[in-house]
């Protein structure tokens, strides 16, 4: 885990962190109370529900639903930085938001992995329309007009697979009509195996959800988070938006602004993720109850079905003028 830090954070950054932060120890058995606090482990393990945090894992970043007790196995030590002096700082910098929030969604990806070897195929599988509204809600107006620009209209035929995990991908979808079946592969071949040879006797798949318009394909494959024995595929004729991975990686190079939107909607999908994962069927049901009756979250869903639509109507007016959607 430190290696992502050390190698996502400049020094600039390391630089801040150090003069906002100041050292908490923990003894072996003590718990963390104050959750209102960012903290960055910096040396020993803690214990958090299911999941242990090493040195270079973040707590507080994003809204992570741990559920119990925060609690130190170890000595551990803590750089503690009050959340609202963090929070500043990430919305004044957005390069230092880019490096952060890419550097989460790594240690995300890693815990993640760790997290799905424990638990049935059918958990593993995300509600989609938590993933559309935080990326439309997310993203602004001009993210998504240079995805137009860039991407690629496709008609998919039915019963193609658009992502098969373990395997590199070339292209982040957006789909525009149409419906995909998430399915989990069980067949037990190693993903070079998959990659490279067709299984004898073909197995069916079992399915674990489905997507529809809007939602996203390919998105946290970005980095690596998608579980080996996921398969996405259409299930009938799907019209998408393609963006190469190449133009991807290139505009997060070159436009931190966006970079620091992008990886934030990464870091915050894959934390709906592992929330998922953790908690129980009734706490489900609790926060689906919750979300129903939230005025945030009813405006970002608002927003993200209102840029969805401006974005269909955009695709419609360049198809219309001729003007050819780039590769």
């Amino acid at each position: 885990m430190t290696e992502i830090l050390l190698q996502t954070l400049s020094h600039q950054d390391m630089d801040w962190l150090q003069s906002a932060g100041t050292a908490q120890s923990l003894k072996a058995k003590q718990g963390l109370i104050d959750r209102h606090t960012f903290h960055l482990v910096l040396t020993g393990k803690l214990s958090v529900n299911q999941s242990d945090l090493f040195p270079g894992d973040m707590l507080g970043l994003t809204a992570e639903n741990w559920g119990g007790t925060v609690q130190a196995i170890d000595n551990t030590l803590l750089l503690a930085i009050p959340k609202p002096d963090i929070q500043q700082k990430l919305q004044d910098d957005p390069s230092f938001a880019a490096h952060l929030y890419h550097a989460q969604a790594l240690l995300l990806a890693r815990r993640l992995k760790r997290l799905r070897g424990q638990f049935d195929p059918e958990d593993v599988a995300n509600p989609p329309q938590r993933e559309s509204v935080t990326v439309f809600s997310g993203l602004q107006d001009s993210d998504l007009d240079w995805m137009i620009t860039v991407g690629k209209i496709q008609s998919i035929p039915p019963d193609t697979c658009l992502l098969q995990g373990g395997q590199p991908i070339d292209a982040m979808h957006i789909l525009l009509d149409g419906a995909c079946a998430v399915e989990w592969d069980g067949d037990g071949r190693s993903p070079l195996l998959k990659a490279f040879t067709k299984p004898q006797n073909e197995q069916p798949r079992e399915e674990l959800a489905r997507l529809s318009r809007g939602d996203l394909i390919g998105e946290t494959a970005l980095v690596n988070a998608n579980p080996i024995n996921l398969v996405v595929r259409t299930v009938r004729e799907s019209k998408v938006l393609s963006i190469p991975r190449w133009r991807i990686a290139a505009k997060l190079l070159h436009d931190i602004e966006f970079a620091s939107r992008f990886y934030q909607v990464l870091a915050t999908i894959l934390t709906n993720q592992q929330n998922i994962l953790l908690q129980d069927d009734e706490s489900d049901l609790d926060e689906s109850e919750d979300l129903a009756a939230d005025p945030e979250f009813l405006n970002k869903v608002a927003l993200a079905e209102a840029r969805f639509e401006w974005m269909l109507k955009r695709i419609q007016s360049e198809l219309g003028t001729g003007r050819e959607i780039q590769w």
